[in-house]
């Protein structure tokens, strides 16, 4: 419901071959799914957006106050992903998720993800996705320090931080990436590429320096490396 056109196209996105369909609830959301995955030449990217979002009929028309719906959820996602799946044959589909609580669980992992197992036994690639450190117009000069911890710097953007936590594509699992994104739409591969070579133990340091391989002397923490790197590759 929150869709703004102006910020996709900020974001890269070409909205000439961008449509948006808003279903009204779960039902109507597979049978979209199932029409446009039977199209003679289908879309390439269909994203659901959200899974947590999605409401089934019943439950729409209903008031709450007088019926449980307890495991409906789950059964008409189930039910819904058993349709297309057998139709789809080119289509990348994205289901987008959020994390929940789980109530009453004492040892173990208290998150979960509405909609049942179903999406998450038949899904291909299983991404999670956190949000990591903000990225200020004053960044640390420690990698250590949050950047959070200046209270006078404007906030630009954020760290993204990734894991694999199902691939059925190829042999990595549980791998892990840190992405820096911007408001202004824009995500930084540098400081990626930056990220991993530090996490490999290529690039180390202390204190507010760091010591890159090939490189006489010693640069400021992380702006700077950054920037060397961009240089090198020109």
């Amino acid at each position: 419901r929150c869709y703004d056109p102006e910020w996709f196209a900020q974001t890269g996105v070409d909205l000439s071959k961008l449509t948006v369909v808003r279903p009204m609830h779960l039902e109507e959301t597979f049978d979209q799914l199932k029409e446009l995955l039977q199209f003679k030449t289908p879309p390439a990217v269909i994203v659901v957006d959200s899974v947590a979002a999605m409401c089934p009929r019943d439950q729409l028309k209903a008031e709450m106050s007088k019926k449980d719906f307890q495991g409906l959820f789950p059964r008409k996602m189930g039910d819904g992903i058993k349709q297309i799946l057998p139709t789809n044959k080119s289509t990348a589909l994205i289901f987008i998720n959020q994390l929940r609580m789980a109530l009453g669980v004492v040892y173990g992992n208290h998150e979960s993800m509405p909609g049942g197992k179903a999406l998450k036994f038949d899904a291909s690639l299983m991404v999670r996705v956190r949000r990591g450190k903000w990225l200020t117009d004053a960044q640390p000069a420690d990698l250590n320090k949050d950047a959070d911890d200046d209270k006078d710097a404007k906030r630009i953007g954020y760290s993204l931080k990734l894991r694999i936590e199902k691939n059925k594509t190829a042999a990595t699992l549980w791998d892990e990436c840190e992405l820096d994104f911007y408001f202004k739409g824009e995500f930084d591969l540098v400081a990626s590429l930056v990220h991993e070579a530090i996490a490999a133990g290529l690039i180390t340091g202390s204190g507010g320096y760091c010591e890159v391989p090939g490189l006489k002397g010693k640069l400021h923490w992380f702006k700077a490396l950054k920037e060397h790197v961009r240089d090198d590759e020109k």
